[in-house]
């Protein structure tokens, strides 16, 4: 089965540069764009093959989901909301953008990049990435289980998230860190019995 996994489009706080972790913004002007040409461009993709829809319960991935739907001509009441599919949670820098948190923590800020990467997000609350694998992992496995071989889904979720996916399947150096999954970004992902295979990587040609 081919999951197409699609980052958000830009949001409000994206633009803002500040670290939204769990926190609620909806898109912005740009990221309501962004979502249009994504959703024109997997309409060219699937062609008149049928799709199912799937994204993460924040606003800013439903606001994108809804677009992508009616692009690809996908009743917007059946895109199905999983909770697996929320971004990581931030800790103490949700809701801050880096320079602001910086100045009110500059001794945490100094000490975050000088830790691992694994405890300097443990350092800040923020959610491991072994949990976010775990449960992302989880939510791919039901959506597999829930179609049949040669269906196709889009799943609309979060670059922190799917990040991490990427960085695990093709190594730390791949372009799968949030800072460089664009907005409005298309992944393929190929889910063959357990096992996964990325077969395209933060394509953004549709955004250029």
């Amino acid at each position: 089965m081919q999951a197409l996994l699609v980052r958000h489009g830009r949001s409000t706080a994206n633009a803002a540069g500040i670290w939204q972790g769990r926190l609620d913004y909806g898109l912005s002007e740009e990221g309501r764009d962004q979502a249009h040409r994504a959703g024109r461009s997997l309409a060219g993709i699937l062609g008149i093959q049928p799709v199912h829809v799937y994204s993460s319960p924040l606003v800013r991935a439903v606001e994108s989901a809804r677009v992508i739907a009616a692009e690809v001509g996908y009743p917007a009441g059946q895109i199905q909301c999983l909770d697996d599919l929320t971004e990581r949670g931030g800790g103490m820098l949700e809701g801050h953008t880096w320079s602001g948190f910086e100045a009110r923590h500059p001794g945490l800020a100094r000490r975050f990049f000088e830790l691992p990467d694994e405890e300097r997000w443990e350092y800040v609350g923020a959610e491991s990435t072994a949990s976010a694998l775990e449960r992302l992992r989880r939510t791919l496995g039901r959506i597999l289980e829930h179609h049949a071989p040669g269906e196709t889904v889009i799943v609309v979720s979060h670059g922190g998230l799917l990040g991490s996916l990427f960085v695990e399947e093709l190594g730390p150096e791949v372009p799968g860190k949030e800072a460089q999954l664009a907005n409005g970004s298309i992944s393929r992902l190929l889910l063959e019995g357990h096992g996964r295979r990325v077969t395209g990587l933060g394509d953004v040609e549709h955004l250029r």
